[in-house]
């Protein structure tokens, strides 16, 4: 008896294979099919484009993790005569590393101590519950949050607030959270409401804006500041209060805008009310109802999250005030040394801070008043094997290989030579010129990771 196999014409085997092992196989031939790179023009530039395209292929195909991906200019850029090892390991810890590095451990300080929810109920509670208005409150608190943390971390965070808020008012009548016009089978899930869908789709986007606010909001960011500072070593203008007051106005603008229509398309904004929304008392008081049993089981305000909120306060201040770039004011990296301090300076202090601080204070209660001593040691405000566990190292690899993809790019004359062949497109005017880079980045960055594509472009 013939087995499945050997019933397979050979285009479907070819169809099965190509779609089972595509990475396998992409993975094995690119490097092989660039390999006229290093022949044809047998110099640095060449060599680099070499090492460029190949990682380029492998970051958009996501054929390996992209953190991986990020270590192959140690191995190849001395092989290939690039840069020397030395040089090249150097690249991967500049001071935007460090500056990533401390961002995470903040935002992961916030999700420890559940700051970021009493933070969230509290906005909730003073803003009020109608349904367009609880719509704007969880957008903007969105956007805020995630201006300070990862734009995932503040989506996570934000929608067991939605779905608890959303499941109360369905309880009483108020919103629909499922759509019942759709005709499913026995084993389909539900299918959302357009209420539903407007809300966790406003978090999602809204994050993301506010990832744009400053420098810290998102890796790209970072990136982007990295590389910025390596092609300009001396310059002082990208500093984070400019950033933000170029980012923030825009950051604003656009997440009321997508809110706006995300309530007309789904919510029924500006013309006949939707059919699965409730508008009435009875809804504004089921969503407080449903804040204030959220807060409740949060308890008192603990020393944990009292310290996590002025160490936050502490960095934001460190930030703007470090060198605040307006007018003769000098800030305090102009005053206490004239070498120039860093913003990672700042952060790393307070996240040594926070994993040097106690959560509690009982041991002093011990001592001074005499109380039994509670077993053990006291934690510290973060947790470093919760933290491990949790935080992005392979983002942090993917920025530190875009960092030195771009000194190898520079050292080697390739970003030169790029430019050069590109030199044809100078007859077009700056704004359309732009305009094109705009859409090459935004159609790229629709398939791929954002940070892989911005150490691609930009050095280019």
């Amino acid at each position: 008896m013939e087995t499945d196999q050997e019933e397979l014409s050979a285009g479907k085997r070819c169809k099965y294979f190509f779609k089972n092992h595509w990475r396998g196989f992409t993975a094995f031939t690119a490097p092989i099919l660039l390999l006229p790179l290093l022949f044809i023009e047998p110099n640095k530039e060449m060599h680099c484009c070499y090492v460029v395209c190949l990682m380029a292929i492998f970051w958009i195909g996501e054929l390996f993790p992209l953190g991986i991906t990020s270590l192959l200019p140690v191995p190849l850029f001395p092989l290939l005569g690039v840069l020397d090892t030395t040089t090249t390991v150097n690249a991967y810890f500049p001071n935007a590393i460090i500056l990533f590095f401390g961002s995470l451990v903040i935002s992961l300080a916030i999700e420890y101590s559940n700051l970021h929810k009493r933070i969230a109920y509290a906005v909730l509670s003073v803003i009020g519950c109608k349904i367009y208005r609880l719509h704007f409150s969880m957008l903007y608190i969105t956007m805020f949050v995630s201006m300070w943390i990862s734009n995932s971390a503040a989506t996570a965070m934000m929608c067991p607030v939605i779905k608890g808020t959303l499941e109360e008012m369905s309880s009483q009548g108020v919103v629909e959270m499922w759509d019942t016009t759709k005709v499913l089978g026995p084993e389909d899930l539900p299918y959302p409401s357009r209420v539903q869908i407007a809300f966790y789709l406003g978090v999602s986007y809204a994050a993301s804006m506010g990832g744009l606010g400053t420098l810290i909001g998102t890796g790209t960011n970072i990136a982007f500041k990295g590389l910025f500072e390596g092609t300009f070593p001396k310059s002082t203008t990208l500093g984070f209060l400019p950033f933000m007051a170029f980012n923030v106005p825009p950051m604003l603008v656009n997440t009321t805008l997508m809110a706006i229509g995300l309530q007309w398309q789904f919510m029924g904004l500006f013309r006949s009310k939707s059919k699965q929304i409730s508008s009435s008392k009875e809804a504004e008081e089921a969503a407080r109802e449903v804040i204030r049993e959220k807060a409740k089981e949060l308890g008192k305000v603990s020393c944990h999250e009292i310290q996590v909120g002025i160490l936050f306060i502490l960095m934001i201040i460190l930030f703007l005030t470090r060198k605040p770039g307006i007018g003769d004011l000098k800030g305090y990296a102009d005053i206490i040394n004239e070498k120039n301090i860093q913003s990672s300076a700042g952060l790393s202090a307070v996240s040594f801070l926070l994993f040097a601080l106690p959560v509690n204070y009982l041991c002093i209660k011990y001592f001074i008043c005499r109380k039994p001593d509670v077993e053990g040691t006291a934690t510290p405000v973060l947790d470093w094997s919760w933290f491990s566990v949790r935080h992005s190292w392979g983002l942090l690899y993917l920025l530190a290989g875009g960092f030195a993809l771009a000194e190898g790019a520079s050292k080697s004359h390739f970003a030169a030579y790029v430019g050069d062949s590109l030199s044809a497109l100078e007859v077009l005017p700056p704004w359309l010129l732009q305009f094109i880079c705009f859409c090459v980045a935004v159609f790229a960055t629709a398939f791929t990771s954002n940070v892989a594509m911005c150490n691609i472009l930009i050095p280019i």
